[in-house]
């Protein structure tokens, strides 16, 4: 999966207009995360992670790269559920926020803290900069599905805090 992250990524950088590596089509992304969750209950069963769908009902249309999206919604999740405590819940919450399709997966459990998650979304800047052996980085899976969702138009946020828990948010523009 990383190869395949990776593969994206450099083609992406060189090409000056980056919506021409990727082959958008509309599609409802509540089906691509309930495929994505449902891959990875084994991985959750073996952390000992719950994972707990809370999909808005009905479609929630987008316009991206179905494929990259399924492969980021899969990192996503198989990064949070590794970053969960033993015997916590992983919520996945599907929405709208006015024209936006939004994917929150919520932790409960120990917080992992800002500067923890700062690290882990910046590694790959750090590889790229020479700061570290790329060998010896960890998680760059994170930090990827960011690049990979900014250059899809979206976003992704992160927060660690006493008032959110551990949250991980992409937002993509709806269809």
């Amino acid at each position: 999966r990383f190869a395949f992250f990776a593969k994206k990524m450099a083609k992406a950088n060189m090409d000056d207009q980056h919506r021409n590596s990727f082959h958008y089509a509309e599609f409802d992304i509540n089906r691509i995360v309930a495929e994505a969750a449902a891959n990875l209950q084994q991985v959750a069963m073996v952390h000992q992670v719950q994972l707990q769908l809370q999909l808005q009902p009905g479609i929630l249309p987008v316009y991206l790269d179905e494929q990259v999206t399924y492969q980021l919604m899969y990192k996503l999740l198989s990064n949070v559920i590794r970053l969960s405590d033993v015997g916590s819940t992983v919520k996945i919450v599907s929405g709208v926020v006015g024209t936006d399709v939004v994917i929150t997966c919520k932790t409960t459990g120990n917080l992992i803290g800002q500067a923890k998650l700062d690290e882990i979304f910046n590694r790959l800047q750090q590889a790229a900069t020479g700061d570290r052996d790329l060998t010896e980085v960890k998680g760059l899976g994170l930090s990827i599905a960011r690049q990979l969702t900014e250059k899809m138009g979206g976003h992704l946020h992160y927060e660690s805090n006493d008032a959110h828990g551990n949250a991980f948010t992409v937002q993509f523009p709806g269809a």
